[in-house]
């Protein structure tokens, strides 16, 4: 009797350890695959709170009774609770880049301004080109090459001048995020175009030396971008709205008969709508999100230009340039938990160095400028740029 009172006892602890034993098994293959997303995009599992994710009261390595020595702990490595996989920087580069290129198109209106031959356009059509490679100073490292162009007409009124213009441009760019344990680094690449529309005013104030300029502009820059995170490829395509404005004043002034100079104070505004990219590994969906871009820059200058001929002038060039805010913060989000993680920036210094030639036929009905820009600082690089405009 004792024998078959102990036979069922023993059939149901055996199907109970056989239980818990099979949803071992299923709740290790859960788990991996919300390891792989945490691990990825969101880590909201510290070594705190391993429980919610091994089982409930889990804190540590089973210690046998009579052990002397820990064993070592056999589950993975995470990043801290308010950290993501450093790799997800390569995102964040990603939406930053765009920088390049609105900083770019930015400089292309004024610049072929202030080292025109007068400084104000007469009536007509004019078009300019710049090509550059920049290398932006941010955590990891960015790599920028941006072709931006700039078609416009003007009307001079009373020897200040208005006009429209729309400007258009491409760039490409290489990512690299900091190299960091246990995921170590990311490689991407991409590509932005743009399209916008502005309209602008170069301004003569009664002192016959100073002049006003400004400008309001508006357009669309499209983003693609490539990136391997944890061996996973994967591709990011976003259309955002962009838009900027500007203010600056300039003075000219007659050193001597053949040398002329152009001192200028630019202030840039620049912003480009909020960002977000989708995610998923099983049944979890991340949200990885990049705040707007807003960036505040001033640049002071001195353009200095030699009557080499009737028709040709050299010129030089040097600019300041401090960048006061331009930066992305971002947050990722999972079905249980927002981080609000730390973003990147390009505030700091820039110095700027250029030199060309104009060119202006005697009929001053046609001006051809050809010049090159150096960097060092927060932007380093080189960039070449051209410009043309008709008189009607």
């Amino acid at each position: 009797m004792e024998k078959e009172k102990l036979t069922p006892l023993v059939l149901t602890l055996g199907l109970i350890i056989y239980g818990c034993t099979a949803s071992a098994g299923q709740n290790d293959k859960i788990d991996s695959d919300r390891t792989f997303t945490v691990h990825l995009y969101s880590p909201i599992i510290g070594d705190e709170d391993r429980g919610s994710i091994y089982g409930s009261g889990y804190s540590g390595p089973y210690l046998a009774p009579g052990d002397t020595e820990v064993p070592p702990d056999p589950t993975p490595s995470y990043p801290s609770i308010n950290q993501v996989d450093d790799q997800t920087n390569a995102l964040m580069l990603s939406s930053i880049a765009s920088a390049a290129g609105m900083y770019a198109a930015d400089e292309l209106l004024i610049d072929s301004t202030m080292k025109s031959r007068q400084g104000v356009r007469q009536t007509g059509p004019f078009a300019a080109a710049r090509i550059g490679k920049y290398d932006l100073d941010v955590a990891g490292e960015l790599d920028t090459t941006v072709i931006t162009g700039l078609l416009g007409y003007a009307f001079n009124v009373q020897n200040s001048e208005v006009g429209v213009f729309m400007e258009m441009g491409h760039g490409t760019y290489d990512t690299r995020t900091v190299t960091t344990e246990p995921v170590g680094e990311a490689e991407g690449d991409g590509k932005h175009n743009y399209v916008g529309f502005g309209i602008y005013g170069n301004y003569a104030t009664p002192i016959d030396w100073l002049h006003v300029t400004g400008y309001v502009k508006g357009g669309w820059l499209r983003n693609e971008f490539s990136v391997s995170l944890d061996g996973v490829s994967a591709n990011f395509d976003r259309t955002s709205n962009y838009w900027g404005a500007h203010l600056g004043t300039y003075g000219e002034f007659q050193v001597t008969e053949k040398f002329k100079n152009r001192t200028f104070l630019n202030y840039f505004y620049d912003g480009r709508e909020s960002e977000a990219h989708t995610s998923s590994s099983g049944s979890i969906e991340i949200v990885e999100s990049f705040g707007t871009f807003n960036s505040h820059r001033a640049l002071l200058g001195s353009v200095f230009e030699y009557a080499y001929t009737p028709t040709l002038r050299p010129y030089v060039a040097l600019t300041y340039e401090y960048v006061f805010k331009a930066d992305v913060k971002r947050h990722v989000t999972d079905h249980s938990v927002n981080l609000i993680l730390s973003g990147t920036d390009l505030e700091g210094s820039t110095g700027i160095g250029s030199m060309g030639w104009t060119y202006q036929n005697e009929a001053k009905s046609f001006e051809f400028d050809l010049g090159v820009n150096g960097y060092t600082g927060k932007r380093r690089g080189i960039s070449a740029q051209l410009q043309a405009a008709w008189k009607f």
